[in-house]
C-alpha cells in the first residue's frame, strides 16, 4: 500500500489533469460554439439586403450569444465615439447619439486599429445621452474598424459595464465577426453599384437603338426622297446623251451630271447599308447558286471596265471548285464589286487579277478564299489603319474624287457576317492585295433540276499547272449578247428600257426578273450591270429605242 504522501501526489497529479482535460474541453467547446455563431450568422447577414440591416442583425447575435452588454454601430472623429445605433442587452436605453471621449492613452491610435480600453487603468467611460443625462457605464470596451477609410470613421463598439474584464477574451470572434460584416457590406454595396450600372448601361442602350432606329427610319425616307427625282435625272440625261445632235462640250456636261447622281445614288446605298449593319438589321440570306457565274457576269460587268483603261482582267478558278455552293450570293458579289471597282479604278497599267480556291477550316468545314489583286498606286503603311474606317479615304482615293469612304467598310462587315474576315497587303507604287475568306454550305443533292442544270460543271481547258481554270477579259473584250432584241420579247424590251432610262433600279430589276423567263443567262449579265448601278451599259446591250 502506498505511503500517505505518495498518495497525495498522486491524487494531486490526476486532480492537475482532470483541470487540463477540462480547460481543453472548455476550449473546444467555447471553439464550437464560435464555429456554429459564425455559421449562423453568416445566414443571417447573407439574408440582408442593406448595411444597416447586416449591422442590427451582427450585433444583435452577438450580444445574445456572447453575453456582450453593450454592441454599437459608431462614427468616430478625431477622439469622439458617437454611437449611431446600438443593441443593449438590458433593452431599457436608447442609446442612439450618444457620445463619449476616448481616454488620454488611446489618442494615439488611428480609426484603422482596434482599441481596448480597461477601466481598471482608469475611470469608467460615461456615454452621455443627447439629453446631457448619463447613460451606459463603460469598464471595458473594443473598438473594431468597420470601415476605417471612410469618413468619419465606421466603428464597431463592444463594451460590458461589469466588473469582470470579458472583452479581452472575445477578441478573435469580434474580430472575425467585425471582418464577416465589413465583407457582406462591401460585397452588398459592389451589387447596388453593379445594379446601378446595369440600369444606366441598359438606359443607354435603350436610347442607343432608338436613335439609332431613328436614324435608319430618316435614311431611309431620306433615300426614298432623293432617290425619285435622282432617278428622274439620270434617266433623261442618259436619254438625252444618245442624241446624236448633241456637242462635245454638251456631252461632257451631261457627263458630269450623269457621274455626280451615280455618285450621290452610290453614297445613299452605302450610308444606308451601313445603318442597317449598325441596327444589326443586315442578315444573311443564303441560297444555292453557281460560283462560276456569279463570276463570269461579274467579268463581263468590270471587263467593260478594265478595257477602257487597257488592263487586263484575269479571273483563276481552282479546278477543285464546287459548281453548286450555298452562301448569300448578294452580299458576296458587293465584296466583289467594291474590290474590283476599288482595283480598276486605282490601276492605271497592268491587270486585276481574282484569284478562288475551295479551302477548309481547322473543322474540316468548307469555305472560299478569294484575292483581288491588282497592280495600282498601293497603300502608304501609315493609311492601314484608317482603311476600313467609315468615310475614311487614303490619299490617292481623295485625289480621285471618287468614292464615299464606306465601301470597304461595308465589305469587312460583310464578310464577318459570312464567317470571315478582310485582310489587305500593299505595296507603294507596286499594288494591292485583298483576301478575303467565307464560309459556304454544300449543295444539297435534292436541289431543282433547275438549279441543277445552272450549276452544271463548265470547264474552258486551259486549265494551268496549279490545276486553275483562268478566264482573260482583254481590251477588245466583246459584247456577249450582240442581239437580245430578237430573243426578248418586244413589250418586256421596252419595259427594261425605260426603267433603265428612268435609273429606277427596282424597276430594272422587276423587269430583270421578267426577262429571265426568255433568256436566263443575258438576264444574269444585266442583274449584274444592276447591282453596280450601271443603267448606261444596260441601255448598250438592250440596243437603240423602238422608233
Amino acid at each position: 500500500m502506498p505511503e500517505p504522501s505518495e498518495l497525495q501526489r498522486r491524487i494531486e497529479a490526476l486532480e492537475g489533469d482532470l483541470r487540463i482535460l477540462s480547460l481543453e474541453n472548455q476550449e473546444l467547446t467555447d471553439r464550437a460554439e464560435d464555429t456554429l455563431l459564425l455559421s449562423l450568422l453568416a445566414e443571417k447577414i447573407g439574408e440582408a439586403t442593406s448595411a444597416q440591416e447586416i449591422v442590427a442583425r451582427g450585433l444583435e447575435h452577438i450580444s445574445m450569444l456572447k453575453d456582450v452588454p453593450l454592441c454599437a454601430y459608431c462614427l468616430v472623429t478625431d477622439q469622439v465615439v458617437t454611437i449611431e445605433s446600438a443593441f443593449l442587452s438590458s433593452g431599457d436605453l436608447d442609446l442612439s447619439g450618444a457620445e463619449v471621449a476616448l481616454p488620454v492613452q488611446s489618442l494615439k491610435t488611428v480609426p484603422a486599429e482596434t482599441i481596448y480600453f480597461d477601466a481598471s487603468r482608469s475611470e469608467p467611460l460615461v456615454l452621455a445621452l443627447p439629453d446631457g443625462s448619463l447613460g451606459f457605464r463603460v469598464r471595458s470596451a473594443m473598438l473594431i474598424p468597420l470601415n476605417p477609410h471612410s469618413v468619419p470613421a465606421e466603428m464597431l463598439l463592444f463594451a460590458d459595464d461589469r466588473p469582470e474584464d470579458r472583452i479581452p477574451s472575445l477578441s478573435i470572434m469580434l474580430h472575425r465577426v467585425t471582418d464577416m460584416m465589413a465583407t457582406r457590406i462591401e460585397n452588398l454595396r459592389l451589387l447596388e453599384s453593379t445594379h446601378a450600372l446595369n440600369v444606366e448601361l441598359r438606359v443607354s442602350n435603350e436610347a442607343l437603338e432608338r436613335a439609332t432606329h431613328a436614324k435608319t427610319e430618316f435614311l431611309a425616307h431620306m433615300s426614298h426622297e432623293i432617290r425619285t427625282p435622282m432617278n428622274a435625272i439620270l434617266g433623261f440625261t442618259q436619254l438625252l446623251s444618245r442624241d446624236t445632235e448633241l456637242t462635245a462640250a454638251q456631252l461632257e456636261q451631261l457627263g458630269i451630271i450623269n457621274r455626280s447622281g451615280e455618285y450621290l445614288l452610290s453614297l445613299l446605298n452605302d450610308v444606308l447599308e451601313m445603318s442597317k449593319i449598325e441596327a444589326g438589321r443586315s442578315i444573311l440570306n443564303p441560297s444555292v447558286f453557281d460560283l462560276r457565274t456569279l463570276l463570269s457576269d461579274l467579268q463581263a460587268v468590270f471587263g467593260h471596265r478594265a478595257a477602257e483603261k487597257e488592263l487586263l482582267l484575269v479571273v483563276e478558278c481552282s479546278t477543285e471548285l464546287a459548281n453548286c455552293v450555298v452562301a448569300d450570293k448578294g452580299k458576296l458579289r458587293q465584296v466583289l464589286v467594291n474590290l474590283l471597282s476599288n482595283a480598276i479604278k486605282f490601276a492605271d497599267r497592268g491587270s486585276v487579277i481574282v484569284r478562288v480556291e475551295a479551302v477548309a477550316d481547322a473543322d474540316g468545314s468548307p469555305g472560299l478564299l478569294f484575292e483581288v489583286e491588282d497592280t495600282g498606286v498601293g497603300i502608304a503603311p501609315e493609311e492601314m489603319d484608317e482603311l476600313f474606317a467609315q468615310f475614311e479615304q487614303t490619299s490617292s482615293g481623295r485625289a480621285s474624287g471618287i468614292g464615299t469612304g464606306l465601301g470597304l467598310s461595308i465589305s469587312r462587315e460583310y464578310v464577318r457576317l459570312m464567317g470571315g474576315e478582310l485582310h489587305v497587303r500593299s505595296e507603294p507604287g507596286v499594288g494591292s492585295v485583298f483576301t478575303f475568306d467565307i464560309a459556304v454550305t454544300p449543295a444539297p443533292s435534292d436541289i431543282t433540276a433547275e438549279a441543277a442544270s445552272d450549276c452544271a460543271p463548265r470547264h474552258n481547258g486551259t486549265g494551268d499547272a496549279r490545276h486553275y481554270e483562268t478566264a482573260t477579259a482583254t481590251p477588245d473584250l466583246p459584247a456577249r449578247h450582240g442581239t437580245p432584241r430578237e430573243a426578248v420579247p418586244e413589250e418586256v424590251r421596252m419595259r427594261l428600257q425605260a426603267a433603265a432610262v428612268r435609273a429606277d433600279y427596282a424597276a430594272v430589276g422587276a423587269a430583270i426578273d421578267e426577262l429571265a423567263a426568255y433568256d436566263g443567262a443575258f438576264a444574269a449579265e444585266l442583274r449584274a450591270l444592276a447591282d453596280v448601278y450601271d443603267a448606261e451599259r444596260i441601255l448598250e446591250l438592250l440596243g437603240p429605242p423602238t422608233p
